[in-house]
């Protein structure tokens, strides 16, 4: 299938592409976006949405290697990995959001249609048309090409100025809002090192709890999150060598080891911990402290994620991992069938021909192990 490649199926019979040289991935990672979900397999990354008209299209890619050098580098890996998911996550969500204005332009065209055509039968003049959103990114706006065109080769037609702008206000955003701005008002109200640490700690963990609630009463992202949870489910029925459905999908929680809400929350506990060795620093400290530590404490949180999935089967890792998959209820919401079907095709998409055809041979619809994944019995077969 060549790079790029997309494709639109039924609900019922959604067809299926993998990647060219049938690697199995070790791990399969994914994010939520705007109606859909997008996998990431050891060759190939895919996202499907759901369109308006019930269909599900799905985009498949090759995936990057740039981090594939660093796999065997404690650290430099995580770093590495880190900013390779944020580069695709942003590419998912910027494909999925220019899917969501194109079919809103498209029922706003309809609609003007439908107006047009009764203003007619009534010998009437038809009323001025609804003005649609446009779709541009920065490249397309400074070069006056087709909205929605590619760009470089890559999806939704952005560019990769807009990309690094975008990634760059995120990063500045976190690292600003999350721990110099805690920093900040810990300094304000405290006069020693141990005082200082345990305000700034505090401060950390409510603002991002108080972030997490938030957004989440949004409802456009409640039901990201929705999809969020089918992504977990999904992956725990593959993982877990059961069939690979929606019915069977969805007797597994929301939550998963390897969630970036759970990566998070290392990130801020291994901050916390670094930050303790520069005491009470002065506010330029404070500033040039948490921007020289950012790159350490992703290294350091990708490892402790990467240990905890590895070793689920020990009761006391399960114990440690146990406060990122409650932090996970506020990211993640029970999903539908119809959405547990889109993360299913997604999953799909990136696998390799060998490992598609075992998935789909599966009969087993309840997992071997039980470390507190499932929500519920699974069905009984017909």
């Amino acid at each position: 299938m060549p790079r790029g490649s997309s494709q639109t199926s039924s609900p019922s019979s959604p067809t299926l592409v993998t990647g060219a040289d049938g690697g199995e991935p070790r791990y399969v990672g994914g994010q939520a976006v705007l109606e859909g979900v997008m996998m990431r397999g050891a060759t190939t990354w895919a996202v499907s949405i759901r369109l308006p008209d019930g269909t599900i299209e799905t985009e498949v890619h090759d995936a990057p290697v740039s981090a594939e050098k660093y796999r065997k580098v404690p650290f430099v890996r995580g770093v590495a990995t880190l900013v390779e998911s944020m580069v695709l996550g942003f590419k998912a969500l910027t494909w999925s959001a220019d899917k969501a204005l194109a079919a809103e332009e498209a029922r706003i065209r309809e609609e003007d249609a439908a107006a047009a055509a009764a203003a007619a039968e009534r010998g009437e003049a038809p009323a001025a048309p609804k003005r649609a959103k446009k779709v541009k990114n920065a490249k397309n706006e400074a070069s006056g090409a087709e909205a929605n065109s590619p760009v470089d080769g890559e999806l939704g037609g952005v560019s990769k100025l807009a990309m690094r702008i975008s990634m760059a206000i995120g990063i500045v955003f976190f690292v600003g809002f999350f721990m110099i701005v805690p920093g900040l008002i810990s300094h304000a109200f405290t006069d020693s090192g141990t005082s200082f640490n345990l305000v700034d700690g505090a401060v950390k963990f409510s603002f991002f709890i108080a972030y997490l609630g938030l957004i989440g009463l949004v409802p456009d992202i409640k039901r990201v999150f929705q999809y969020h949870g089918a992504e977990h489910k999904a992956i725990a029925a593959y993982e877990n060598e059961v069939e690979l459905t929606p019915t069977t999908a969805q007797q597994f929680t929301t939550e998963h080891v390897r969630c970036g809400t759970s990566f998070l929350l290392v990130v801020m506990v291994v901050s916390i911990a670094s930050h303790l060795l520069f005491g009470r620093p002065g506010v330029v400290g404070i500033i040039f402290t948490r921007v020289l530590m950012v790159l350490p404490v992703a290294g350091v949180s990708y490892e402790a994620i990467r240990l905890m999935a590895k070793h689920q089967r020990f009761r006391v890792v399960r114990w440690v991992s146990r406060p990122g998959r409650l932090l996970q209820k506020l990211t993640t919401r029970e999903p539908t069938l119809d959405q547990l079907e889109v993360a299913i095709v997604s999953l799909k998409a990136v696998l390799s021909a060998d490992d598609l055809a075992a998935v789909d041979a599966r009969t087993q619809t309840e997992p071997s192990n039980n470390w507190g994944l499932r929500r519920r019995p699974a069905p009984v077969a017909a």
